[in-house]
């Protein structure tokens, strides 16, 4: 391990008692260096910052532990905060944008929402102010519109800052194939970026835009509309969601199954819940207990699991409790056991690698399930445009694992 300490002071004490012996007693001096010594000696092991990482495979820290705050990368840019304010760091984690801002929100399509005292403006990778701090709150961009919210209303900016959709709904959110979900007199519809209508007010709720259809409600029954406002499946679903790999999870009688896009029955309603799929592959849950299906429905493990995550580079997290002791680990596509339950927390494998924890402290694994980082982290993050988000105390900073 090595320590980092400020030799200019302790090069400037050494003057200062050296001038204090042309002065004064050698025996006087002497104390005064011994005294200026176990200063500097618990200047080096009180409070300082480490500069390794201890693990099999090689890592570095990317401009400090240090700070009280910190978000994942995004677009080459890593949201930081320090004595409660924001700024930014790159990849060579310098600061490049100071920490001047009361909140923010990561960057998106170039630009970041930043907020200064009560409102909220968009500042770009130079860290100048592009659109002006003059809404109560703003979100990031998606398809070039960002909603905004001015006297409790919602509009949409574009990335001039021009508002080309006047604050004048209930409630907005990210445009998507074009078109974005409003709110307007308790009810829910569809416009495009030119604020035309393209499906009337009159759905209770309406769900992200998938795969170029959403699901609609209307108090009774789901549907899905296309981006165009048309109801391309009728409203015969007690509930649904989202589309994902072609196939929509949908409800009957408390049960949960899937359709396709032809509205046809692909798997049975037959569990208490399921997720969406994922890899060709969807959790459900029976009884309280999670498993996994393939696209077919056809069972890829028993539901036996207390946990149960989608698979990330086809890798899923699982969580069991068959030692009377919550514990994770990881199965591959086929259902396979590949990670053993033992590690007391984990995340999702990102560039083949994940964060686990184990007596209190976090590291990382391989696919193989072998620690590559050993466990020193209070806290540690799956990894984001290559760089790991880390805790060491209360202070947070990033780490670069080299790739095999």
């Amino acid at each position: 391990m090595i320590w980092k300490t400020d030799f200019s002071k302790w090069r400037q004490n050494v003057i200062t008692a050296n001038n204090y012996l042309k002065n004064e007693a050698d025996m006087k001096a002497k104390v005064l260096l011994i005294f200026i010594a176990i200063i500097f000696i618990f200047g080096i092991f009180s409070g300082c910052e480490p500069t390794e990482i201890k693990g099999e495979r090689q890592a570095r820290i990317i401009g400090g532990i240090q700070w009280d705050n910190a978000m994942d990368f995004s677009e080459g840019m890593a949201a930081v905060q320090k004595d409660g304010k924001w700024g930014f760091i790159n990849m060579d984690g310098l600061l490049v944008i100071e920490c001047l801002y009361d909140s923010v929100w990561s960057f998106k399509e170039g630009y970041a929402a930043v907020q200064i005292g009560r409102k909220w403006g968009y500042i770009d990778k130079l860290g100048i102010i592009v659109i002006d701090p003059e809404y109560d709150s703003t979100w990031y961009f998606s398809e070039g519109m960002a909603a905004v919210v001015k006297k409790e209303k919602y509009g949409y900016i574009n990335e001039s800052g021009k508002l080309s959709v006047e604050c004048q709904y209930d409630d907005a959110k990210n445009f998507s194939n074009g078109v974005a979900v409003v709110k307007k007199g308790g009810k829910y519809g569809l416009i495009d970026k030119k604020d035309n209508i393209i499906s009337d007010f009159i759905w209770v709720e309406i769900g992200p835009m998938r795969e170029e259809v959403c699901e609609v409600f209307d108090e009774y029954l789901s549907g899905f509309l296309n981006n165009k406002g048309e109801l391309v499946l009728d409203k015969t679903y007690e509930d649904a969601d989202f589309f994902s790999e072609g196939l929509a999870k949908y409800k009957v009688e408390f049960l949960w199954g899937f359709i396709n896009k032809n509205g046809e029955t692909v798997i049975e309603p037959k569990w208490t819940d399921v997720s969406e799929m994922v890899k060709n592959r969807a959790i459900y849950t029976i009884q309280g207990k999670k498993g996994y299906i393939d696209n077919t429905g056809k069972e890829i493990t028993k539901a036996i699991y207390t946990y149960a995550y989608n698979f990330s580079e086809d890798l899923a997290r699982i969580g069991t409790e068959e030692t009377l002791t919550l514990s994770f680990g990881f199965i591959s596509l086929d259902g396979t056991l590949v990670i053993q339950p033992i590690w007391e927390e984990a995340r999702d494998f990102k560039d083949n690698i994940a964060a686990v924890k184990s007596g209190g402290k976090w590291g990382y694994i391989d696919k193989n399930g072998k620690l590559i980082i050993d466990m020193q982290f209070s806290e540690a993050f799956s990894l984001s445009e290559g760089y790991a988000r880390v805790c060491i105390g209360d202070k947070y900073g990033f780490i670069y694992i080299e790739k095999q």
